[in-house]
């Protein structure tokens, strides 16, 4: 018997009905927040023919809430809302949902914005390193969020229509890619059965798309947007539209058709300042209250930065299903995604800030706030271009003949992906000369004032081209590629009049291929820099014709809003200059009086990081769902399971030495009081050969072959206490694969020197990270307890109690070994990845609640809240270090850290309004502090995200039946994000402290959109 919420019909709302709502209960749901539509799939008659092959297959139970007729039709926001928590009433396992009913009617701009609405979900807003999926670089906070966890932990997976999804850098997608606006649902499974794709530690998240056979007749629909940056100052113009439509043929089949296509504009600025790492020094004279003697921290560094992103996306969906008979039915799917995201970027840098008496410190002693007199200053441009495009083709087959048990499905699905990237950096430096007294004068401060301004030395202004020299560059490419044939058949028996409700079988095999190139970051010196190099060529000096003209002056407009003056305005390398590494090589290559010869990568002159890797699985499953309406338990149901995944990997790599810019000479100049520190450069110099500046290749390492086979059982009950008070249990295991970026079986050692080529103290100059192809997966049992409440119409209030203990971690290690080449031995200290003996486990509760006003009247029975609260307690856990090569990355990964990601308190809080044609929202959603990241680029300590809330909000009114328009507002509290950082001994140790040293800004974001629907 179906639900009234699942009937494919909009019901009507009795007038005057007392719901059952207290003044209490209402200011909890509004210290609450939204799981905007809680929600599991749960399909209607048309659509369960449609639905992909994992979708559970589970009965769907009857409502008994409050049902009448009256004279309200329920549509817009609410009735997503409700749709969403009929389905998390209906599912027969734990699942949470969001459900648009309009086209475009998803309750963010993008699907990573929109899943932080649900209860123990949270958003990672950090650019990532593309082959990781993880928050390599805290400098550069994310424009919009595009990883996401649940309950703390990473290792999500990603599915559409129960099809496995992924881009060509990742195992997962960059939720942040995905376009929401012709999305029809999302569910997050946190414990997924037997019957659902292995693969996640964490949970599923599946998109559900929509379908011809969901709609009735035909249905045309677009929607159309301009979005606006306050920070930015610009506006981009987005739109989609959709076609279904559905026919009978004269013979009786039926045939349905349905094309969905959406160009997607965004743009956004952010403005960050931050210091370099915090390291421990003692105080030889005492400043303010701290005694001399007194331990302080200090950074190697302070800097801003300016990014403009942009992002254009193109997704197109084409649908076509058949129905020969009426058992029988057949969908074709068909999805092309491209998405160029590029930055721009102006940055700003400094040396290490002097202890004097303007010195400011915070509580931990680390220094926040200063004057630096007579700074040099290193500015550089930065082009970053990103292009990501994704195919995905599937055959859905089920039968299921009348008259009989049975239903027969079937699935093959082909998804290929690409993504190619281009990072490029020129770096220029402002200072009259490099031994110039007549340098700017910095102020700076992190605390509760944050800014950073710099002034110039009287009769030396920034404006002087002439006071500027090309200092170096840097550039980066990666190309990667994936590509997977998965197919599936699944066989169910029900059972009538039975305890036992149905069986349910099926395999599936998968074939994977995974290939990776990337390049090296090229850095390498071009004139001069303030600690030496060649001859400096400066800005005002066309060595070849037009140089001077590749040159752009930039101030740093609107600095964080104007809350503080410009922090300064300079000459940098132009964009077009960064556009294009071949036709910057044109004009830099006169600039290299260092000797060091930059030129621009390619895959053919450094392929030292190209890895193959392949991936084999072969699945089987068996689910019994099971249940009585009457007996001893009273109503329940459940289902019982068990999935056999077997596992096999192949892999092939590279395994390459670093070269080396540093010249012997330039080191012995620069430590002339101590020559000593350059003799590990000469050994490294002699063991590279001729060419030092060239990595030197080990040739190919492999093939490696790894096998696995994971038993994962799976537990679901239901009990119905009462028509409306429910009691679920759940357990399983699960089971996470390795990154392919971990077992990728490239071994790349480095050379670790300070900027003139010397030693770093505490430092081995003879590094590596050595990928590990036999890494095993990490696995977690996992138990689930929740209670849940349904009143009413979309009314519900839930807890859920949940616990996991993982295992097989994967953590960095230490890895010592001799390298000899050209009669040099050399001792390398590498860094690996491996399992963990080591459980990690979590526990928590989440807390939901939804309530609309029903029982007022008139214009207050429009009102509704939405609220969620998740509390999350780990111990054990380990994080894998991915910049492996940073000095202590194997003590960091198993020190006492929390997981990273992992939010003890999170909280959405959301109010609504939907009567009399208006639909509107105001939604803030926050979380705890929590650890992003342990080691990243050019971070070599913890790094912590402070506390953060943002606010969000929407309003669309009815012009027409078919016609809405509106406004949405992201960021409205124009939310800063703060960053802290650990602080580090002077050997190199964590101290258990941290101290604020980054502080970012971005755009408050207005979208004024038009959906039209026939």
């Amino acid at each position: 018997m179906k639900s009234i919420y699942d009937s494919g019909r909009e019901w009507r709302r009795p007038e005057g009905r007392w719901l059952g709502v207290s003044t209490a209960a209402l200011a909890m749901a509004l210290l609450a927040s939204p799981a905007w539509a809680q929600a599991t799939h749960t399909a209607t008659s048309d659509s369960s023919a449609g639905a992909g092959p994992m979708q559970p297959s589970g009965a769907v139970q009857s409502d008994r809430g409050d049902a009448a007729s009256a004279d309200v039709v329920v549509t817009g926001i609410r009735k997503s809302v409700e749709s969403a928590v009929a389905i998390k009433r209906n599912a027969d396992q734990i699942v949470d949902s969001i459900s648009a009913q309009d086209i475009g009617a998803l309750p963010d701009r993008s699907v990573a914005e929109t899943l932080q609405r649900i209860s123990g979900v949270s958003l990672t807003r950090t650019a990532s390193e593309l082959t990781t999926g993880r928050p390599t670089d805290p400098g550069r906070i994310a424009p919009e969020g595009g990883g996401v966890t649940i309950r703390g932990l990473t290792g999500v997976g990603s599915t559409s229509n129960g099809r496995d999804i992924f881009t060509a850098g990742s195992r997962t997608l960059d939720w942040a890619d995905v376009s929401s606006d012709l999305i029809a649902g999302i569910d997050v499974y946190k414990n997924p059965s037997a019957e659902m794709i292995e693969g996640a530690l964490s949970g599923i998240i599946d998109l559900r798309s929509r379908k011809p056979f969901d709609q009735s007749g035909r249905l045309v629909s677009f929607s159309a947007d301009v979005s606006y940056g306050d920070l930015m100052k610009r506006g981009f113009v987005s739109g989609n539209g959709l076609y279904s439509n559905r026919w009978t043929t004269p013979g009786g089949a039926e045939i349905g058709f349905l094309v969905s296509a959406t160009v997607n504009n965004k743009g956004t600025r952010t403005n960050t300042i931050q210091s370099g790492i915090l390291g421990a020094q003692t105080l030889a004279s005492a400043i303010g209250s701290r005694p001399a003697g007194s331990t302080v921290y200090t950074p190697s560094g302070l800097g801003l930065s300016s990014i403009d992103w942009q992002q254009h996306r193109f997704m197109i969906d084409g649908v076509l299903q058949f129905r020969p008979i009426p058992d029988m039915q057949f969908t074709l799917d068909m999805a092309y995604s491209k998405a160029t995201p590029h930055e721009l970027e102006y940055a700003a840098f400094t040396g290490s800030p002097p202890l004097d008496s303007n010195s400011v410190f915070d509580a931990n002693n680390a220094l926040i706030g200063g004057v630096v007199p007579r700074e040099n200053l290193d500015l550089d441009t930065r082009h970053g271009d990103y292009h990501y495009q994704t195919r995905d083709f599937s055959l859905n087959w089920r039968y299921a003949p009348s008259g009989t048990p049975w239903t027969f499905t079937a699935d093959l699905q082909r998804v290929t992906s690409t993504a190619d990237v281009l990072s490029f950096t020129v770096f220029d430096e402002f200072g009259i000369a490099p031994n110039s007294t007549n340098r700017p004068t910095l102020n700076f401060n992190f605390g509760n004032d944050p800014h950073i301004t710099t002034t110039p030395a009287p009769g030396f202004p920034y404006t002087d081209k002439g006071s500027y020299w090309w200092a170096a560059a840097m550039d980066h490419l990666e190309h990667n590629t994936a590509a997977e044939w998965a197919s599936r058949a699944d066989v169910e028996y029900k059972f009538e009049d039975s305890f036992l409700k149905s069986l349910r079988v099926g395999a599936r095999w998968t074939n994977k291929d995974f290939f990776t190139n990337q390049t090296t970051y090229n850095w390498s010196l071009l004139s001069a820099e303030f600690w030496g190099g060649g001859t400096p060529v400066y800005l005002n000096q066309d060595v070849v014709p037009n140089l001077s003209g590749q040159t752009t002056f930039f101030g740093f407009p609107n600095f964080m809003h104007g809350s503080q003056p410009a922090p300064l305005s300079g000459w940098f390398p132009s964009p077009s200059l960064v556009n294009d590494t071949q036709l910057a090589y044109k004009y830099l290559a006169a600039t290299e009086t260092a000797g060091w010869g930059w030129a621009p990568l390619t895959y053919a002159n450094y392929p030292n990081n190209v890895a193959d890797q392949k991936e084999t699985t072969k699945a089987a499953y068996a689910v019994v769902r099971f249940g009585e309406s009457e007996g001893p338990l009273g109503r329940f149901e459940g289902n019982i399971g068990v999935r056999v995944i077997n596992t096999i990997y192949h892999g092939t790599g590279f395994a390459s030495v670093g070269g080396i810019q540093a010249t012997l000479t330039g080191c012995q100049t620069a430590n002339a009081a101590n020559p000593s520190k350059c003799d590990a450069l000469a050994n490294a110099l002699k063991f590279l050969g001729a060419s030092p500046t060239t990595p030197a290749q080990g040739g190919i390492t492999g093939p490696f072959r790894n096998s696995y086979t994971d038993v994962l059982p799976s537990l679901n009950l239901n009990f119905h206490l009462n028509d409306r008070l429910q009691l679920r249990f759940a357990v399983a295991k699960a089971m996470l694969r390795p990154d392919f970026h971990q077992t990728s079986p490239v071994s790349n050692y480095s050379f670790t020197f300070d900027s003139t080529g010397a030693t770093q103290p505490g430092v081995n100059p003879y590094g590596g990270n050595i990928g590990n192809p036999n890494l095993k997966p990490m696995t977690a049992w996992q138990g689930d307890t929740s209670i849940e409440y349904y009143w009413g119409h979309g009314n519900s209030v839930t807890l859920a109690l949940f616990y996991k203990d993982i295992a097989n971690q994967i953590e960095t290690k230490a890895y010592d070994i001799n390298l000899t080449a050209n009669g040099v031995t050399l001792p390398f200290h590498a860094f690996t990845n491996d399992n963990s003996s080591k459980h990690a486990k979590i526990k928590g509760l989440e807390v939901g609640f939804t309530q609309f006003l029903d029982f007022l009247h008139g214009p207050l029975a429009g009102f509704g809240a939405q609220g969620n609260f998740t509390y999350l307690d780990a111990t054990g856990g380990i994080n894998s270090a991915y910049s492996a090569t940073a000095g202590g990355a194997a003590g960091v990964s198993s020190a006492n850290l929390p997981y990273e990601q992992l939010s003890k308190y999170a909280f959405n809080a959301a109010l609504i309004y939907s009567k009399y044609g208006v639909d509107a929202r105001v939604a803030y959603n926050w979380r705890s502090k929590y650890l992003m990241t342990i080691i990243s680029a050019n971070n070599f300590a913890p790094t912590w995200a402070e506390d953060f809330g943002q606010l969000d909000g929407s309003i669309f009114v009815d012009i027409t039946k078919n016609i809405k328009i509106g406004i949405q507002g992201t960021n409205i509290l124009g939310t800063r994000t703060y960053l802290d950082r650990s602080l580090l001994t002077a050997t190199g140790g964590v101290v258990p402290l941290q101290s604020r040293y980054q502080v970012t800004d971005k755009d408050r974001v207005i979208d004024a959109a038009i959906r039209v629907r026939f």
